[in-house]
């Protein structure tokens, strides 16, 4: 079950979207699966629902037992909150085109030479800093941020690089959503993803520009209920462990609590949930950086904000809008 579960997540994460919305199946979790108290919650919901799902072909996709128990879990098994949440979601998705963003952004996928979405693919590839990293020993997906090398200062001086930095951030946000709820309906059990966060290089700068680290959180607890389990951020300097002071009071109690800290002592935590041979090797594993589908992470340079304007204004869908502050503000 584990290694059908593991091809199933690799398919997911590896194989080009079709920009439709994913459905996965069964969509009926096993008995005993949940707990006992969410399982009339669910049949309630999608009662409630239901008028939506005729509707909406996102909401539609989105039904199966595991993912309606994640927005309930997110809402503290409140009817209310997690019929406001589901449907605040779907809005957005169909308002932003969730699905093709992915499958725009999608990091195997071909686009003609010199055209606009080579330009935005190239420009992922070279400056956003996260990706699907493999599977911990129990099965289950983790992913890798490398937040330290990130060029937010970058991100934070033009208005094209940030609202296609939202864009990307919003394709791996999808891609760990779906790989979770693939995972869950292939497992027969809730299955949540591990975050790991490298904050190696992490400056001044970071801290100055931290509205962007503000935003992409504001995106994952609005949008993307309970896809991580555990967040381990390694390497990160004890002097800036106030970055973290200012975005912790963003995140809700129970996200905050999964979180775990470390220095440059965090190899040991990373070995009690991944192989060492699953581990890339600037992480201390032995899997060879080539093998990663995390992006680079390079520096942004100036003249990329205008090739990405150029770039947006063909595409079908409109730009990113803050949920937390205007980047020119």
């Amino acid at each position: 079950m584990r290694s059908a579960t593991r091809a199933a997540v690799v398919d997911i994460t590896c194989r080009v979207p079709s920009g439709e919305p994913l459905v996965v199946k069964p969509s009926q979790a096993p008995v005993g699966s949940l707990d006992s108290s969410l399982v009339p919650l669910i049949v309630e919901l999608r009662k409630m629902l239901s008028n939506d799902v005729k509707e909406n072909g996102d909401a539609a996709a989105h039904i199966d037992d595991f993912t309606l128990a994640r927005f309930l879990i997110a809402r503290e098994c409140k009817l209310a909150g997690a019929e406001r949440m589901f449907r605040e979601t779907m809005k957005w998705r169909v308002s932003r085109s969730i699905n093709q963003i992915r499958r725009d952004l999608h990091p195997l996928g071909t686009h003609a030479e010199g055209s606009p979405g080579a330009v935005r693919a190239a420009a992922r590839r070279e400056h956003f800093f996260a990706g699907f990293g493999g599977h911990a020993r129990d099965g289950s997906p983790f992913f890798i941020e490398r937040l330290g090398r990130f060029d937010v200062a970058g991100v934070n001086r033009d208005k094209a690089v940030f609202n296609f930095m939202m864009d990307c951030y919003v394709g791996y946000l999808e891609t760990a959503f779906s790989a979770c709820r693939v995972a869950s309906a292939h497992s027969g059990r809730m299955t949540r993803a591990h975050s790991i966060v490298d904050a190696s290089g992490v400056s001044l700068s970071t801290m100055a520009n931290v509205r962007v680290i503000k935003e992409v959180a504001k995106i994952g607890t609005s949008y993307y209920p309970e896809i991580m389990r555990k967040v381990t951020i390694v390497n990160l300097p004890w002097a800036f462990a106030a970055v973290w002071k200012l975005v912790a009071p963003l995140l809700p109690e129970q996200t905050r609590q999964k979180v775990a800290i470390y220095g440059s002592d965090f190899l040991p935590a990373l070995l009690d949930d991944i192989d060492e041979a699953d581990l890339p090797a600037f992480l201390g594993g032995k899997k060879d950086d080539a093998e990663l589908s995390v992006p680079r992470a390079a520096p942004i340079p100036a003249e990329l904000g205008p090739k990405l304007a150029a770039a947006a204004a063909t595409l079908p869908y409109g730009p990113h809008v803050s949920l937390v502050v205007d980047v020119d503000g």
